[in-house]
């Protein structure tokens, strides 16, 4: 009898910890170069030493995201597939559907190494960044595509615009392999 308490007390504090859940998230950017030219009889320098960094608390305002998705997927030669990010197709690690209404972070990285991952260029209503057919961005080979909106507002995904179309250039000898990462307020 002891044991049935003991799992009993045990369940809800499991529950308990599963509706105290809370998101924080951190990208930094360090960019550093030394670039150097002989002129004369010295050397110039130019030192360059960028930190760039966005954090995110939990909640839905300016710098707070509630909800993240990640993965590494697989594309065969000139296959395409669609992200949405709204419809409530995609889980996140606890097994809770992704219905993001705002997206703060997209990083995407393509791990091939003879294959373009071609971002955006569809016919279909998608993310206000690639909203055109010919919003299209190539990323090479070993690529990572970053995009970032801290405000409050983001890059609302509602009324149809939750979709982010990625398709395997067709170039390559193999499948394209690619990470990414999605941040956003549900």
């Amino acid at each position: 009898m002891k044991k049935t308490k003991l799992i009993a007390i045990l369940i809800v504090l499991c529950l308990s910890v599963t509706a105290l859940a809370t998101l924080t998230a951190k990208l930094t950017v360090v960019i550093s170069t030394q670039n150097q030219k002989t002129v004369g009889l010295t050397t110039v320098k130019d030192d360059l030493g960028a930190n760039w960094s966005i954090e995110f608390t939990d909640g839905t305002g300016a710098d707070e995201a509630d909800t993240i998705w990640h993965d590494s997927r697989s594309l065969v030669d000139d296959a395409n597939e669609v992200i949405d990010v709204n419809d409530g197709s995609f889980y996140d690690a606890f097994g809770t559907a992704i219905t993001m209404d705002i997206v703060k972070l997209i990083a995407i990285k393509n791990t091939s190494a003879d294959a373009s991952l071609l971002i955006g260029g569809s016919t279909t209503s998608q993310m206000g960044l690639f909203s055109d057919i010919s919003d299209v961005f190539v990323l090479p080979p070993g690529g990572k595509f970053i995009y970032s909106a801290p405000d409050a507002t983001g890059l609302a995904t509602t009324e149809g615009y939750s979709r982010l179309n990625l398709t395997h250039n067709g170039g390559g000898s193999s499948a394209l392999v690619y990470q990414i990462v999605i941040v956003g307020v549900d």
